[in-house]
């Protein structure tokens, strides 16, 4: 009981949020659903008193009016069911692209923290899961609830019908079967017969239900599998070269027929269980319309009722059948989809990043000077600290870069830095100010940064420099040349209008690394921000690209405050600063030559490991 209470609840918070997604769209739904389960009673009943009026040498006159009667009744239950269909169907597309925004825009919406730990991947992973495999979650009430009505008022309407035939009696005594047939015996029999199939039914249904879950969650995970490859490799473009070098076609195909096979076994296996279930209430029902016509029949034959109500009684019960079992089916898969609108409703209410933390907001246009003390950090659930008592000052327009090896907490302290996470121990202050007492937004307001896993998106090239539709192409066209990309704008021949890759205009260009990777430097800058981060801006471009870039750093960067991460240690050469981490630990700073001095220390060690390497170095 506590169960069906607590699925209950997530059934009505669900429609709740199908109304928020979707006014009245559900309600189209029922409407039509009505009209659809009160049509075939309605012919049932209108039916049988055209046939006994027949039956009785009605007038032209009565039969006329019954004929209008029916006429009327399915044109205006018709009519209404057309127009909830167009409601809905107006309505479909909306509420999909709702629902589907309504997750990533929750996803948006987390602690970064949340969107890098694997369980929020998992949900989400399932969430999508749930949805293409069979329509889970808020799209499964969406179409079960309308259902279960109609079968629901069906019943309904066949319980009265059943109940009219039942208790209708002979007026004189009859022998032999049609004695049987105006007995208690035999309105008890069709009773428990009725109650049997539904029995039956419910069972039947239960276990169909749970095998589906249980076979679907196995097939959740096999597809897992196949999206991978499908996403990654299959319907990728920039997989195709190693694919092909590699002969990587026949590896993938490979697995994916080891999934197919899988999956092949996992629906076998599921279709056997719920075919087996199914032949019961095959076997019930049959038994029940094999006795509802024997039983109605026998009651016409002793004058309990005229012959057209043979069609009104024996369709009753008949409907009474199917809507009893598509009534449990909807249920069943209401009650089963509970499991998928807990994940859905489970990742809804994750709390989100807080948008304030004090009253405190960066001065636009004042010179920005950081100062970490004291900062260690680890990662959420992780007992293992990844930094370790980190102090430095980042003076108002100096340039400084941070070198170490993988693992040394260099992107970490970045991410600290960006208030993607809080630091577990310590401070850092943005200008005297804890960085936490600032509104959040505000201050990433004041930081452009370029990750090393940066992403560019298929808008047009100006939009992804400005991050905007609206923009100032003659601010963004000089922050695409200050970032070395001058001579591939002017080969545009849409200019800022150029689309990204071709995923929406065919005319679109594909970008290299390098080029990408200018572009997202442009976007630092355009933002125009006294903070400017810059993880690995050159990796992926040539040495002489590259050897631009550092030749005019100043110029790029300007009097911004500059923090400048990268691997190659040549390239740290024209910065005020270098600091130097490992561990988790900030173990030097100073210039590049009185590094170098300390022969014993991380970075000459660092800087002779990769010396060797060149020439005239």
């Amino acid at each position: 009981m506590k169960r069906f209470r607590e699925d209950f609840r997530l059934i009505l918070r669900g429609v709740g949020m199908l109304h928020k997604l979707s006014p009245w769209n559900l309600l189209a739904k029922c409407v039509r659903s009505v009209c659809n389960a009160a049509q075939p009673f309605a012919n049932l009943y209108l039916s049988a008193a055209i046939l006994d009026a027949l039956l009785e040498g009605a007038s032209p006159k009565k039969l006329l009016v019954l004929v209008l009667l029916t006429l009327i009744s399915n044109l205006v239950l018709v009519l209404i069911s057309k127009e909830m269909d167009a409601i809905n169907y107006r309505k479909w597309n909306s509420f999909y692209l709702r629902y589907n925004f309504s997750i990533g825009e929750k996803a948006q919406s987390l602690p970064y923290e949340k969107i890098e730990d694997v369980e929020t991947h998992l949900l989400i992973k399932n969430l999508d899961d749930a949805m293409k495999i069979g329509n889970y979650g808020l799209i499964k009430l969406h179409s079960r609830i309308p259902l279960f009505v109609e079968n629901l008022l069906r019943v309904c309407f066949s319980v009265w019908f059943i109940l009219s035939a039942v208790l209708q009696k002979a007026a004189q005594t009859q022998t032999g079967l049609q004695t049987f047939a105006n007995s208690y015996a035999a309105d008890a029999l069709l009773v428990l017969l009725i109650l049997f199939a539904a029995v039956a039914c419910i069972a039947a249904n239960k276990r169909i239900a749970a095998r589906s879950y249980e076979h679907l969650g196995r097939l959740s995970k096999s597809n897992r599998i196949f999206d991978y490859y499908l996403e990654q490799y299959l319907s990728s473009h920039k997989a195709g070269k190693d694919i092909r070098l590699y002969r990587q076609d026949q590896l993938i195909l490979h697995e994916l027929d080891a999934v197919g096979e899988r999956n092949t076994a996992i629906v076998d296996d599921m279709n056997r269980g719920i075919f087996r279930s199914s032949l019961w209430i095959l076997l019930t029902n049959f038994a029940l319309i094999f006795y509802t016509y024997f039983y109605v029949g026998l009651k016409s034959m002793t004058g309990v009722f005229a012959v057209g109500s043979i069609v009104k009684y024996s369709g009753g019960v008949l409907q009474f059948a199917n809507a009893f079992s598509g009534m449990m089916d909807a249920y069943s898969q209401l009650r089963a989809n509970s499991d998928y609108l807990r994940d859905y409703f489970r990742f809804i209410d994750l709390p989100e990043e807080k948008t304030e933390h004090g009253p405190a907001s960066p001065v636009v246009g004042q010179p920005c000077r950081i100062e970490v003390r004291n900062v260690s950090f680890k990662y959420p659930g992780r007992t293992e600290y990844v930094l370790r008592n980190v102090s430095f000052t980042l003076e108002a327009g100096e340039k400084i870069a941070i070198v170490g090896q993988n693992g040394s907490g260099k992107t970490t302290m970045i991410k600290l830095l960006c208030r993607l996470y809080d630091p577990t121990e310590g401070e850092i202050y943005y200008n005297g100010v804890d960085i936490r007492a600032y509104d959040i937004q505000a201050y990433r307001a004041m930081l452009g940064v370029v990750f090393q896993d940066f992403k560019l998106f298929s808008f047009t090239l100006g939009q992804n420099v400005a991050s905007d539709v609206e923009y100032d192409r003659k601010t963004a066209e000089t922050c695409l040349k200050k970032a070395g990309l001058e001579e591939r704008l002017r080969g545009m021949e849409q200019g800022m209008d150029t689309y990204l890759y071709k995923e929406f205009d065919e005319r679109g260009v594909e970008i290299s690394g390098g080029e990408a990777q200018k572009i997202a430097l442009a976007r630092a800058l355009y933002k125009q921000t006294p903070l400017i981060i810059l993880d690995e801006p050159t990796a992926a471009l040539d040495p002489i690209a590259e050897a631009e870039i550092y030749a005019k750093f100043g110029e790029i960067v300007g009097e911004k405050t500059s923090v400048f991460i990268s691997h190659r240690l040549s390239s740290c050469r024209f910065c005020d600063r270098i600091l130097v981490f490992s561990d988790g630990s900030l173990v030097q700073q100073g210039k590049h030559d009185a590094l170098l001095q300390e022969q014993d220390g991380r970075y000459a060690k660092l800087w002779h490991a990769q010396a060797q390497y060149y020439e005239n170095t």
